[in-house]
């Protein structure tokens, strides 16, 4: 039984998350804004004749649950759970309803999780989704079409986006990431606000007044990152590129 009520408590956060049509255009200009930073790094990481190897976006937005009519609930339910195949995680402090569905054709990977953290004296509830796609295939349609819609219809405006981006490049770069950084800061116009060098790789933190989104970090601003890390695979040696917005989210 208390599985059940966690289950319509989570699915709740969707069935009034829903957004009305009289606002969908205004919210969808903003997030394909922020999606649409996919194609500029990769457009950058190409002018730089990295090679995309694939590219990341997760979003997230903090929610409030409360109990509604379930049938309504229900009815929610089954329109969102057609394209997903749905599971439900939980552990002493967390619950998570968790909806994946693969586009082969595309290699597209979509998640959607509801996570709600129970304590003893409050919860704080999220809604998380995620979408990679090991090439670049179709794209620009996919961003617009699929990705951006299916975050406004589910999210809102109101939500954080972070886009990330993979690629190598052949060869040893010996003695040159720092060049090929400062490269790659120029191509996105970034300045530099934080910097770490390590022998054979560099991180870079930096600011691109032309982004809207932003995070803060002590008393400054920072809303791109850049990450190349030369490594040895098989007898080849490659510099893996990363590069994402407002921080990088993936390992590297």
């Amino acid at each position: 039984m208390k599985r059940w009520i966690i289950f319509l408590m989570l699915v709740t956060t969707l069935t009034f998350l829903i957004v009305p049509k009289a606002f969908r255009a205004h919210s969808l200009y903003k997030v394909e804004n922020e999606v649409g930073k996919v194609q500029e790094i990769v457009k950058g990481l190409e002018d730089e004749h990295v090679d995309i190897s694939g590219w990341s976006l997760y979003a997230k937005k903090r929610v409030n649950i409360d109990g509604e009519e379930r049938k309504e609930l229900m009815k929610q339910i089954q329109d969102l759970e057609r394209p997903y195949t749905w599971s439900m995680i939980e552990d002493e402090k967390t619950s998570k309803l968790v909806g994946e569905r693969i586009n082969t054709d595309i290699h597209l990977k979509e998640t959607l999780q509801i996570v709600t953290t129970l304590t003893n004296q409050s919860t704080q509830s999220y809604i998380l989704y995620q979408a990679t796609q090991e090439r670049t295939s179709r794209m620009e349609n996919l961003l617009k079409q699929t990705v951006s819609s299916h975050i406004v219809d589910i999210m809102g405006e109101d939500v954080k986006i972070f886009a990330c981006v993979n690629g190598t490049l052949s060869g040893k770069m010996e003695g040159v990431l720092q060049k090929q950084a400062n490269s790659l800061l120029k191509q996105f116009n970034a300045k530099t606000i934080e910097m770490l060098n390590e022998p054979n790789f560099i991180s870079v933190s930096a600011y691109n007044e032309e982004w809207e989104q932003k995070l803060q970090t002590s008393n400054q601003e920072l809303n791109i990152q850049i990450a190349l890390r030369e490594k040895k695979v098989g007898l080849d040696e490659i510099t893996t590129v990363v590069v994402g917005t407002p921080i990088i989210t993936s390992e590297y």
